[in-house]
């Protein structure tokens, strides 16, 4: 069967999601971690791309980007094609290092986009490696936040930024307190951003339960990333058990 193209972002923003194969660890080392992002840098220099957040842990990568003068597709392959070379040629190995089809989101207003981001920023602490995000080296939220002086890829702060406040000061102060806050205090119902994601997978919420599992969990970890929501919160509006949705996200990657 063939595979369903991707959706392309009419904004031109994704949420990118780069995992390991069967879930291997990529970035163990801070050699290697440092080294993915040299590439991003490098990449994002020549300008087909914008990075507006990115975290990475040691078995995948999340990005938050804005295309440029390249079609996403073309800079993900770049960007793979890069990292494994060296990846392979440092660990004295050879074959693939990444899934074949990486994950990418439309990003399809301001809302989702500050999700997004939030949920990006907060994926060390859930997974327990850190207790707050800005503790974490390798995500793009130390630099927001002023902890760190120089990031180590072109970072585009302005974006998410000006959604919180004209005011740079303010607009800090706003976005820490909204990505270190309690998830339900979103800017807009969770509803909104679950149909944005169901519209774009031309699911219907009612059906979403009654699609093969494979695909269901795939969209139901996909609401998740997108909406950092609780498993509590997506029983009571996509009328799914629980179970299902904590056995989805064990499914996939453990955050």
């Amino acid at each position: 069967m063939p595979r369903k193209p991707r959706e392309l972002s009419p904004s031109g923003f994704y949420h990118v999601i780069l995992r390991g194969i069967n879930k291997q660890t990529v970035f163990a080392s801070s050699q290697e971690k440092s080294y993915f992002l040299k590439v991003l840098q490098r990449m994002g220099k020549e300008r087909e791309y914008e990075i507006i957040a990115y975290c990475l842990m040691n078995n995948h990568a999340h990005m938050l980007i804005k295309t440029g003068s390249m079609p996403l597709d073309v800079s993900m392959k770049r960007i793979s094609v890069s990292y494994v070379y060296y990846y392979n040629k440092l660990h004295n190995r050879s074959g693939s290092l990444f899934d074949n089809r990486y994950t990418s989101v439309v990003i399809k207003n301001e809302v989702q986009l500050m999700i997004c981001a939030r949920y990006i920023h907060n994926n060390p602490v859930s997974a327990e490696v850190t207790r707050k995000p800005e503790d974490y080296m390798w995500s793009s939220y130390r630099y927001y936040m002023g902890l760190d002086q120089k990031s180590p890829v072109p970072l585009n702060t302005k974006t998410l930024l000006s959604l919180y406040d004209s005011d740079i000061n303010q607009a800090l102060k706003c976005m820490q307190e909204f990505t270190e806050g309690e998830v339900h205090k979103a800017p807009t119902p969770l509803t909104e951003c679950i149909e944005n994601i169901l519209d774009q997978e031309h699911v219907l919420p009612e059906k979403l339960k009654y699609l093969p599992r494979q695909r269901r969990d795939r969209i139901i970890r996909m609401i998740l990333a997108q909406t950092g929501a609780r498993a509590k919160e997506l029983s009571e509006i996509l009328g799914v058990n629980t179970t299902i949705i904590y056995n989805s996200r064990r499914s996939g990657d453990k955050k």
